[in-house]
């Protein structure tokens, strides 16, 4: 496949113009394609210059203006001062016109480039800027022929700087221009266009719109220069003629592509893409088709690819750039007004993009803040969210102000995005969820990855809970006021019934024995299910109380087993009696073991009341009163010291059930 270079080379060869002679003249303009500048010109240049004279009329028909010197002696219409300025074809005088004491401007053909071809142009140049009279268009006095014969145009002179020379980089890496600078030559840049549209109305086409070609008066007046290769694009257009194929025209650096292919199909987007070209320039400082040579300019310019431009150029501005500059004219802007109203749409959007700005700054001092790894970020939280609530403010206000700021959308969605994994890190499940909802573009992946994170979280408050419920349950320090006063009814209530048999028994009236003590345990079982009951309906109770209520019933039933075993048995009611304390002092002492080990006092109560009882079984009864109170007012006392905290287990490890300091967890 041929390389694109050699491609553009073969289009020329076949339109008969050789690339090696293709040379500029001291504005950068190639004015024909045909020879280097100043150069012999060839038939087919006379053909057009006498195509052209022939649709402007003889020269003989302009009038003779007189031209002199400020020192000359004799009446002149024109008295020269000093040149303003050369171009590739002429040179412009400052003058006075005489009859009417007012300063002008005069362009006249340079020595070396008088002959048909550029008397034509300057002719040309003449006919098109007199006839479109527009605020941006230099006005004509009058085109007429000097003491030579050579046609001279006398011009309103204008006191003021080519916007070339004024030039600067409007965005650069440090960011975009003083506000006035933009809007200074945003707004010649408009009134460029509008001077343009006014000429595409009348079928006029510039063909070499820049940056040297538009003079900004002292007072801020705008005008567009040098028309002398404007064609028409109808026939009625002021007498111009039309585009002639396989002729090379125009400025390389700004050239469109139809321009360099040498295309008859020229139209006002062709002026449209100079417009781009030039809009470059203003944005970039420099030319689109920057290039070392012509050949190599002009190849840029066949091609005329799109430009990917740098960040710190706003999309907007980059878009309209390309747009404009499109290699095929039917994409590009379909006329100056349509790419002036994009731009002034763009001014509008202004305040949007600085919000964006400003968004964009709390997103990258955010990011510098919590680096690539978010496990390990050690800044302080509220510095964190006050940046991203900053950021997300201005990101808003600006999609707010105009809902196609991309960048806006862009820094919006990736803000959130990191928030959210932030908030994931930290496991702010709920926060994460809350911005999820609010990103301008769903991130699937980024939802299944808060509901993986939710569901996690869930699944450790649930064995959080678990743990918290095992540690709660084996807290021997819950419950422990009705604990001591179920004791205390407890030894009461066996010392009243104990001392009331003894009374008996001393009396005579009654002697006492297993059916007694039978109905004395179910008692003391009624006052032990009653506190077990309200131990399993209490929601303040634990499993501990349970299990402890449980072990009294269950030594209790024991004890009731020992006293039908005597009573069947015909064992002595004292061994009964002292059997049935030995089996309390048992069930304490497994208490203390999984309960408490103060509850040794309470065991060694009931053994010392067993003992008792058979040392001396005639006063079974006052023992057994004595004995089972204090060994049941000792647990009282135990229950009462747990309770004011003065032997508190210690407080359990966060996220881990703790063992109660004297006994191990029940399961």
């Amino acid at each position: 496949m041929a390389e694109p270079h050699e491609t553009y080379v073969a289009h020329l060869a076949t339109l008969g113009i050789d690339a090696t002679m293709l040379a500029l003249d001291k504005k950068g303009t190639l004015a024909g394609g045909t020879a280097k500048a100043g150069g012999t010109p060839k038939a087919g240049d006379t053909a057009r210059a006498g195509a052209t004279m022939k649709v402007l009329g003889p020269s003989s028909r302009l009038p003779r203006l007189l031209v002199g010197s400020d020192d000359a002696q004799h009446s002149a219409d024109l008295e020269l001062g000093d040149p303003l300025g050369k171009g590739g074809m002429g040179v412009v005088w400052s003058a006075t016109q005489v009859a009417l004491r007012r300063h002008v401007a005069v362009k006249r053909l340079r020595d070396e480039r008088v002959g048909p071809e550029a008397e034509a142009q300057l002719m040309r140049e003449a006919l098109v800027t007199g006839a479109l009279e527009h605020p941006n268009i230099v006005p004509v006095h009058t085109l007429g022929l000097d003491d030579e014969g050579r046609p001279l145009l006398v011009m309103k002179r204008i006191e003021g700087t080519p916007w070339n020379k004024l030039l600067r980089p409007l965005y650069t890496e440090d960011g975009p221009a003083d506000a006035r600078e933009l809007e200074r030559h945003l707004g010649i840049f408009m009134q460029v266009c509008q001077a343009l549209e006014f000429a595409h109305a009348q079928g006029v086409v510039h063909r070499d719109i820049k940056p040297e070609n538009v003079m900004v008066g002292s007072f801020g007046e705008v005008y567009v220069l040098d028309w002398g290769i404007a064609v028409s694009t109808r026939d009625d257009a002021i007498g111009l003629p039309a585009v002639e194929p396989g002729t090379l025209v125009g400025t390389p650096a700004y050239m469109a592509p139809e321009m360099a292919a040498a295309d008859e199909a020229i139209d006002a987007r062709t002026d449209v893409y100079l417009l781009g070209a030039t809009l470059h320039e203003l944005v970039m400082g420099e030319p689109r088709h920057q290039a070392d040579g012509v050949f190599a300019a002009l190849t840029l310019a066949f091609e005329s690819k799109a430009i990917e431009y740098p960040p710190w150029v706003p999309a907007e501005l980059a878009e309209i750039c390309n747009r404009a500059t499109h290699r095929e004219p039917a994409e590009r802007f379909g006329s100056a007004r349509e790419m002036r109203e994009a731009l002034l749409e763009f001014q509008r959007h202004g305040s949007s993009r600085e919000l964006a700005d400003e968004g964009w700054q709390r997103l990258e001092l955010l990011e510098d803040i919590l680096g690539p790894d978010l496990r390990t970020v050690t800044a302080d939280a509220i510095q964190i969210h006050a940046l991203a609530s900053e950021g997300r403010f201005a990101f808003e206000r600006a999609r707010e102000q105009w809902s196609g700021n991309a960048g806006a959308r862009k820094g919006l969605q990736r803000l959130l995005e990191l928030m959210i994994h932030y908030e994931l890190s930290n496991g702010n499940v709920r926060s994460a969820a809350g911005l999820l909802g609010a990103l301008p573009e769903a991130r699937p992946q980024l939802e299944r990855e808060v509901d993986r994170v939710a569901k996690a979280q869930l699944e450790r408050r649930r064995e959080i809970a678990k743990l918290e419920k095992l540690r709660y349950d084996a807290d021997i320090n819950v419950f422990t006021s009705t604990r001591r006063r179920f004791s205390l009814l407890h030894g009461a209530v066996l010392a009243l019934l104990a001392v009331g048999l003894f009374a008996l028994r001393k009396l005579g009236l009654h002697q006492p024995g297993y059916p007694d003590a039978i109905v004395v345990i179910l008692v003391l079982g009624g006052v032990v299910f009653m506190g077990r009951r309200r131990a399993t309906t209490q929601s303040s109770s634990n499993e501990v109380n349970r299990r402890l209520f449980d072990s009294i019933l269950g030594s209790l039933l024991f004890v009731e087993l020992v006293f039908l075993l005597g009573f069947w048995g015909d064992i002595p009611f004292p061994v009964g009696l002292a059997l049935a304390m030995l089996v309390g002092g048992a069930t304490c002492g497994m208490m203390v073991i999984y309960f408490d080990r103060r509850m040794v006092w309470t065991a060694l109560g009931f053994v010392l009341t067993g003992v008792a009882i058979m040392a001396m079984p005639e006063l079974r009864g006052l023992w057994i009163a004595v004995g089972g109170f204090a060994s049941f007012a000792s647990s009282a006392i135990l229950w009462r010291e747990v309770e004011q905290g003065r032997h508190v287990s210690q407080r359990p490890v966060a996220g881990r059930a703790e063992t109660p300091r004297f006994g191990t967890p029940l399961k």
